[in-house]
């Protein structure tokens, strides 16, 4: 087995968890402002422990970490405002699918790449999947959160190759701690501008410390294991292993959350992954 895979696969199983917490502002009624904050702050904490030999103040290197670490904190902090008004199976699945959708299309407009008449046709059924899941949706879906599973899936498209970008190019390890830095400089940024109070008591108390602590530490394997995967294997194959993290996240939704999980959803989630197969391998 490709060392790639093997870093794909424990990808796989983070995010899974990861992306499970971003529920925690919704379900535990913690601000999600404060929570991603402290989330990246133990993140980077324990990167610079565990990556110190590799610090260095690389221009290239902080200057993606700046892009990467701006964007990823906004798009956090966007799926857990949507986590709000939807479940996880209703939100992941497709903001996965069209990202996957975009990295194709950003393939053949930046690195000249073709599509096949398989990917054009897994494309159209992507569209098709998406309105058979949401057609009869009430208005305020289309007008407030489908402009926002469109943004997260354009700026989780965009983070994508700006890590790809990184793990090619520079030292991933030094990466990782300033990508990891410059998300909590960012969401450290959010937080001090979206709320111009914030009690001493609300920052350190147990419910907030704890999933912020689990998160940080489930951020920085992300972290890790992606820029890895990424700097040995190619971004679409990568992604297809990653993209399973729909169902997972869903699943551990359910039972950490109570979250219900319909047969309309695991079919949805299940047909998705596979236009992603199609989109990949046609």
């Amino acid at each position: 087995m490709n060392i790639w895979i093997t870093y794909s696969i424990v990808s796989l199983a983070l995010v899974s968890l990861l992306m499970t917490t971003y529920k925690v502002p919704a379900a535990k009624q913690i601000n999600k402002y404060t929570l991603s904050a402290w989330q990246y702050f133990f993140a980077s904490i324990l990167a610079g422990i565990l990556l110190y030999p590799s610090i260095s103040f690389d221009q290239r290197t902080l200057l993606l970490g700046f892009i990467w670490g701006t964007g990823y904190a906004i798009l956090v902090l966007s799926q857990m405002h949507v986590l709000h008004k939807q479940d996880t199976s209703s939100v992941f699945p497709f903001t996965s699918l069209a990202s996957n959708i975009f990295v194709i299309i950003g393939g053949v407009l930046l690195l000249n790449e073709v599509i096949t008449l398989v990917q054009w046709v897994a494309v159209s059924l992507s569209v098709l999947l998406f309105i058979a899941q949401y057609w009869n949706s009430k208005i305020h879906f289309v007008v407030e959160i489908l402009p926002l599973f469109m943004f997260i899936s354009i700026l989780s498209t965009f983070n994508k190759f700006v890590q790809k970008n990184a793990a090619d190019n520079v030292n991933v390890y030094n990466f990782i701690f300033w990508q990891l830095t410059f998300a909590f400089i960012a969401s450290l940024a959010i937080v001090l501008y979206k709320r111009k109070h914030i009690l001493l008591s609300e920052l350190t108390h147990g419910n907030m410390l704890k999933w912020s602590f689990a998160s940080g530490i489930l951020q920085m394997g992300v972290s890790y294991f992606i820029t890895k995967a990424l700097s040995l294997g190619p971004i679409s194959l990568v992604y297809v292993i990653i993209g399973l993290y729909t169902f997972f996240t869903s699943l551990f939704a359910a039972l950490l959350f109570k979250e219900k999980i319909t047969s309309k959803s695991l079919l949805f989630i299940f047909l998705s992954f596979l236009i992603v197969l199609l989109i990949k391998f046609g």
